[in-house]
């Protein structure tokens, strides 16, 4: 078992390595690139004419080429491909890091070691005649750098073939300090993880499996950031630029994709529904097979008798809540046939709610819609989690009212580049798979503690339950509230919450009504389209949506 240790020695020189690395490696990006083109450029002259290696010239100078242009090919590749990387492998798994960087910074120095054999140290001597004289072999009619230049179809004259020379050069003795510099930060960092740990009394055993852990971790998390960039290059970054354009231009651009969106997830969304009441359909059909409730007379008892008397049972009722009559028909059998009668139950269960809680204001549980008052209600607190946000804040608008939403100014410069969407819900407590290969479960877990508690009227019966529990089942009716275009009392969505105008057949625009938002909901819980039936209005004369 691995003793629990505090392992501040994974970040201790994390910073160290991971800002100047980084900030060097991404400088030295240009300053590779010329190192390699020239260098690339200057060993294939050399290859490709015999003459130039044959040796007649100093043979250093194929040899320093050779290296320089093998191994600034590799560092340029290196140095480009390691860049981002680097920002995730804490020191003391950065040791491959410093080992290639090390290697690539001593070839590196070889290479420039040849050249300064070779090469002027400055363009000025090139233009002084160093071009026609440096090192010309004896009895030669000319020298390394006129020969290069007459072979090489680019460069015309040994002049300036002298000062593409000078130039790898130059570059080669500052690739080599700076990426000198990178490696001995590794280095630094390396050591300095493993001294902290010794001070923390980590054993080697402990260490080992921590560093394997974290190199774990570290691999696991490649993939990831490789998507968070394709995401930043195909998404973030040009999203960036879009909100940089005139509203004129974004709210015709907007308009139109959340329309086209709002036009497919409508028509998933009602083949769900479909499938769902379907289901609905199935299980009532198969509880008809089984016998309805036929009653029976049970064992007679006082209080059997006396609520068999009709009247007797209402003056009873009238000082009953609902719930308080529900719990006397459980008492026995005989009580059950009394007060709810097989041959009269719904009849009954309509008269019931009429005549109990009948001094107070009745309303709905807020779980199972049992009929509750203020006297028999019961307010546990539980969470607003993010389905009842949007059940309670978000309101559908009309497409004319939603215009005027898109084509809103932002209020400040600084919200010129700001979502234009509404990010008021809570996060998520059962986010999808990509949700958590992005953020990590514990990302949603940790949120769940900040949400606050509200209080929630229920009934008795539902109060027995654990407000985790309530949550539970409340969303599940929530989620098909959301789905139809329900308001938070299953009441019907008919009108424009701005314009109070019939919300016609087309797509349903959901805006939060926070005082300090009053942007759009883009949430896929909310229904995205609404249709009327095929008689255009309801029995009870409203738009069905």
């Amino acid at each position: 078992m691995v003793r629990p240790t505090n392992r501040e020695w994974f970040s201790s020189m994390f910073l160290l390595v991971l800002v100047p690395c980084a900030v060097l490696r991404f400088v030295l990006f240009v300053p590779f690139g010329y190192y390699w083109a020239h260098s690339t450029n200057h060993r294939d002259v050399i290859k490709d004419h015999v003459e130039l290696y044959n040796g007649t010239y100093d043979p250093a100078i194929a040899t320093g080429e050779r290296i320089a242009a093998s191994w600034g090919t590799f560092a340029f590749y290196w140095n480009f491909a390691v860049w981002i990387p680097s920002f995730w492998f804490p020191p003391p798994i950065n040791l491959p890091f410093a080992i290639i960087d090390s290697l690539a910074t001593i070839y590196l120095s070889i290479a420039t070691h040849y050249q300064t054999s070779y090469v002027p140290h400055d363009k000025g001597s090139c233009s002084a005649g160093a071009a026609y004289s440096w090192h010309r072999p004896p009895g030669a009619n000319e020298s390394f750098f006129e020969a290069a230049a007459r072979l090489n179809g680019t460069v015309s004259t040994p002049e300036k073939m002298c000062e593409t020379f000078v130039v790898e050069w130059q570059y080669g003795i500052t690739l080599s300090f700076f990426y000198a510099l990178i490696s001995l930060l590794n280095i630094i960092a390396f050591f300095g993880a493993l001294c902290h740990a010794r001070q923390q009394g980590e054993s080697f055993k402990d260490f080992l499996i921590g560093l394997s852990q974290i190199s774990l971790k570290c691999f696991i998390a490649i993939p990831k950031f490789i998507a968070l960039g394709l995401v930043m290059i195909l998404w973030w970054i040009p999203e960036g630029i879009f909100r940089c354009l005139p509203i004129s231009w974004k709210s015709k651009v907007r308009f139109g994709r959340r329309y086209a969106l709002k036009t497919g997830l409508g028509l998933e969304q009602e083949a769900e529904i479909g499938v769902t009441e379907l289901k609905d359909m199935y299980k009532r059909s198969r509880r008809r097979k089984h016998s309805p409730y036929q009653g029976g007379a049970g064992e007679p008892s006082p209080l059997s008798n006396f609520l068999g008397i009709y009247d007797m049972l209402m003056a009873v009722t009238e000082e009953l809540h609902y719930s308080d009559v529900m719990s006397l028909s459980l008492v026995s059998k005989s009580v059950r046939e009394a007060v709810l009668p097989s041959h009269d139950l719904q009849r009954r269960l309509g008269a019931f709610k009429t005549y109990t809680c009948r001094d107070n204001e009745t309303r709905h549980c807020w779980v199972c819609s049992r009929q509750i008052c203020v006297d028999c209600q019961r307010t546990p607190l539980v969470r607003e989690v993010t389905l009842f946000h949007h059940l309670h804040k978000c309101r559908p608008y009309c497409t004319s009212c939603y215009k005027t939403v898109v084509k809103q100014r932002p209020g400040r410069v600084i919200a010129r580049t700001k979502a234009p969407h509404c990010d008021c819900a809570p996060r998520t407590a059962h986010p999808n798979l990509i949700q958590r290969w992005f953020n990590g479960s514990s990302y949603y877990s940790s949120k769940q503690v900040s949400i606050p508690k509200l209080p929630r009227t229920v009934c008795s019966e539902c109060n027995m339950h654990d407000p985790e529990m309530l949550t539970a089942m409340r969303e599940r009716r929530a989620k098909m509230e959301l789905k139809k275009g329900l308001k938070k009392d299953s009441a019907k969505w008919t009108t424009c919450a701005k314009c109070n105008e019939k919300l016609g057949t087309g797509p349903r625009w959901w805006i939060c009504v926070n005082t300090n938002c009053e942007k759009e909901c883009r949430s896929i819980v909310h229904k995205s389209w609404g249709r009327k039936e095929k008689s255009e209005t309801a029995p009870d004369g409203e738009d069905i949506v």
